[in-house]
């Protein structure tokens, strides 16, 4: 079975949704993006890498 294919409570939030943390990635990343800050937004590129490779792989 393919893990995009589990229920809900197998990886704690619905298919094809974000978690909450990968919501808060994502917003920190795309408002250092609209105030030019380049170091946060790679710093969160990276961040997001990690977090999706430790809480959905």
């Amino acid at each position: 079975m393919h893990k995009d294919d589990q229920p809900e409570a197998a990886h704690g939030h619905a298919p094809g949704s974000a978690c909450a943390r990968c919501r808060q990635i994502k917003a920190t990343h795309d408002e250092a993006a609209r105030q030019g800050d380049i170091g946060t937004a790679e710093a969160m590129t990276a961040t997001m890498g990690r977090h999706l490779r430790a809480a959905h792989s």
